[in-house]
C-alpha cells in the first residue's frame, strides 16, 4: 500500500478523474482481498470495513492533508468521518448490518 501511496499529495489531484480513482481502487481491491482471505465477490466497501483500512481515494486526501500541514488528529478524524458517511450512502443493507462502523 505504501508503494501505492507514495507522493500521493504530488498527485493527488488525479483522483479528481473517475477513471484513475477506478484504476486505484481495483489494485487496492485486489489487495484487500488477500488481507482478509476473502472472494472476490466482495464488495469494495466490505472489504474496506474487514481490513479496517479506508478506501483509497480517502487515504490519498489524508496524505494530502497531512502534506498542507494539517495536524494528525484532525487528519484522522476527517478521513474517519468522510468514511463513515461514504459507507452509509453507499453500501447495500447487509453490510451496513454486518459491519457497522
Amino acid at each position: 500500500m505504501s508503494s501505492i501511496l507514495y507522493a500521493a499529495p504530488v498527485w493527488g489531484t488525479a483522483m479528481n478523474v473517475q477513471r484513475n480513482k477506478r484504476k486505484l481502487r481495483s489494485v487496492h481491491r485486489v489487495a484487500l482481498i488477500r488481507v482478509v482471505s476473502g472472494y472476490r465477490t466482495i464488495s469494495y466497501d466490505a472489504l474496506c470495513v474487514l481490513a479496517e483500512t479506508p478506501p483509497i481515494e480517502l487515504q490519498i486526501k489524508g496524505r494530502s492533508m497531512r502534506a498542507a500541514g494539517v495536524p494528525r488528529a484532525e487528519v484522522e478524524d476527517t478521513v474517519v468521518s468522510n468514511w463513515q458517511t461514504a459507507v452509509t450512502a453507499q453500501t447495500g443493507e447487509w453490510t451496513r448490518r454486518l459491519f457497522p462502523i
